[in-house]
């Protein structure tokens, strides 16, 4: 066992030699809880199935504190007899008896009870002897540090876990915020500048009636122009907090939009679709969607390339996304290192995306080679997207 530190692992090597060697019905490994520090079944030898699996014996429990003080086996016979136990509840004694559980054995470390060791009767219904008490003393005295030692690792495993979901919550919330607001901003300040601009259009005819109004005519023009560019620049800001066509068309077309956006850069696209296009849980599609979205930023903003790649290819099991460029490239170990330092956080970002959905991504770039960007992210078969075509060559 010392050389084990995933808990499942130790559980099996530890009980199931002690099951064989003991003869007992059934061996149950309880380990206290994080968040109530009660002591519950977290494995059982031979296994058990529902309920009937599961033992608790609360923190204030009487065997809890007697293993906790004494240090040694507690037997049933004491259980049955001492005073301090009378104060267990009748639900408690019904499953200890259900259970036929016969001995206790406490694993300390420290003196800290970090685990125990519960047995249930022998299989001959014989008695426990005084040389299979020693044995379990000393198997449980032996397994103490590697048990606080796998249940430290499991509990940071507990705890990241927990991250990435508190992390995959907050994303969502932010993609929900982001569509709240582009919603709320295409039905109040678009339609209000559209409005403006109609107005606009409107005085500009009236005064042309007129005849010598050419310096209102010209302010007017001006403002309608200036107003035109906002609309423009409006509609833009809202289809990069949530694009519409991602939820109406699927991914594909959506980042066939995403594309155009590199025209006003004159940076030239080429987009490839391998596979049968399909709709992707909504997670997957907005995940890709963002990926795309900030590798495109960082090639507008920094790249200096002229033409960018983009393949996406469907799979039964996978989907994998590349984009390329032919720009100055960068060193990838150094903005990484300081990418927090200088909050950089966009490939960070890229990263922690990916990763909360099961997949990979891969950074290949060098000072003066361009950049390429892999991303493959697991999902299960979807549906066609038969609204979306399977192919597009654009340059």
């Amino acid at each position: 066992m010392s050389s084990v530190l995933d808990l499942d692992e130790l559980a099996v090597n530890m009980l199931y030699p002690v099951t064989r060697a003991l003869y007992a019905k059934r061996a149950f490994l309880l380990l206290p809880e994080a968040e109530s520090d009660d002591f519950i079944t977290r494995f059982v030898q031979p296994s058990m199935k529902g309920s009937d699996a599961t033992m608790r014996l609360r923190r204030d429990n009487p065997i809890v504190a007697w293993l906790a003080r004494e240090g040694k086996v507690l037997d049933r016979e004491h259980i049955d007899i001492l005073p301090e136990f009378k104060s267990l509840w009748k639900t408690e004694i019904q499953e200890l008896n259900t259970l036929e559980l016969e001995v206790f054995c406490p694993i300390m470390r420290k003196g800290t009870l970090v685990g125990i060791l519960a047995l249930s009767r022998k299989q001959s219904d014989a008695p426990y002897s005084s040389e299979d008490i020693d044995l379990l003393t000393t198997i449980t005295s032996e397994a103490a540090i590697v048990i606080e030692n796998a249940m430290m690792l499991d509990n940071l495993r507990e705890q990241q876990r927990r991250v990435e979901q508190l992390l995959a919550q907050t994303v969502q919330a932010q993609e929900e915020e982001r569509k709240r607001i582009s919603v709320e901003l295409h039905d109040s300040v678009a339609q209000w500048l559209v409005g403006v601009s109609y107005q606009l259009q409107t005085c500009r005819a009236l005064l042309s009636e007129t005849g010598n109004n050419g310096e209102a005519q010209s302010e007017l023009a001006e403002i309608e122009a200036t107003l035109d560019k906002s609309v423009k620049e409006m509609r833009r800001v809202m289809a990069g907090l949530h694009p519409p066509a991602l939820d109406e068309l699927g991914l594909t077309h959506a980042l066939r939009q995403a594309l155009e956006g590199l025209k006003p850069d004159g940076i030239a696209y080429h987009l490839e679709t391998i596979g049968e296009p399909v709709r992707l849980p909504a997670s997957t599609e907005v995940a890709i969607y963002r990926v795309v979205q900030e590798a495109l930023t960082n090639v507008r903003k920094h790249s200096e390339a002229s033409v960018v790649i983009l393949r996406i290819q469907f799979e039964r099991e996978n989907v994998s996304v590349e984009v390329s460029d032919n720009g100055k490239g960068f060193n990838l170990s150094k903005t990484m290192k300081s990418a927090v330092s200088v909050g950089h956080m966009g490939l960070l970002g890229m990263s922690e995306r990916v990763t909360m959905l099961g997949g990979t991504l891969r950074i290949e770039t060098r000072p003066g080679a361009g950049t390429g960007i892999n991303l493959t992210i697991p999902v299960a078969p979807p549906t066609i997207e038969s609204s979306l075509e399977a192919d597009e060559h654009k340059m």
